[in-house]
């Protein structure tokens, strides 16, 4: 997929990805939703990580590398090889603050 592909609403989300970001495959799923192309293991690793009820979750992970646990770098290559859509990568690390994304 190419920039060419996009619509123009998806072209200013992904106006605003930092060069890592821009470089990574993207794909629509069965619904139509642009997201980074998911590795599957990592996928679902982070399905079962998601589904754990003792309080560990992606919001909890999110959490640890606000606290500076790991640096937030470590988390955005998790949702983009977990294959989040553009838009929600976007809208969650668009507040980070620093520059692009």
């Amino acid at each position: 997929m190419t920039y060419k592909d996009l619509t123009p609403r998806e072209q200013k989300f992904w106006a605003n990805l930092d060069s890592v970001s821009k470089a990574y495959p993207l794909v629509r799923d069965r619904r139509g939703v642009l997201r980074f192309e998911s590795l599957p293991v990592v996928a679902l690793l982070a399905e079962y990580y998601a589904s754990r009820s003792e309080g560990h979750n992606l919001n909890q992970l999110w959490l640890e590398a606000e606290c500076n646990h790991w640096p937030v770098e470590s988390v955005r290559i998790l949702y983009r090889m977990m294959g989040y859509s553009l838009t929600g990568f976007v809208e969650i690390f668009a507040d980070k603050g620093d520059g692009d994304l």
